[in-house]
């Protein structure tokens, strides 16, 4: 996360229920996995095991946060 931070727009921050209306949320899936731009409200982002390689969790994040 750091890595991110520190080389994109990507920024993390604690979610807070009363301010947060649109987050996304990395979960296990079958295959690595999100949608294309922001959908609003809660967006899973799904991560599976061969998703493990930094580049692919990142280009997964970027998808989902149109941050390209």
């Amino acid at each position: 996360m750091t890595h991110w931070q520190r080389h994109t727009c990507v920024k993390f921050v604690p979610y807070d229920r009363l301010k947060h209306t649109n987050y996304v949320t990395i979960q296990k899936g079958q295959w690595c996995a999100s949608k294309l731009g922001m959908t609003g409200g809660v967006q899973p982002l799904y991560l599976a095991l061969g998703c493990l390689v930094r580049k692919l969790r990142f280009d997964d994040l970027l998808l989902c946060k149109q941050c390209f």
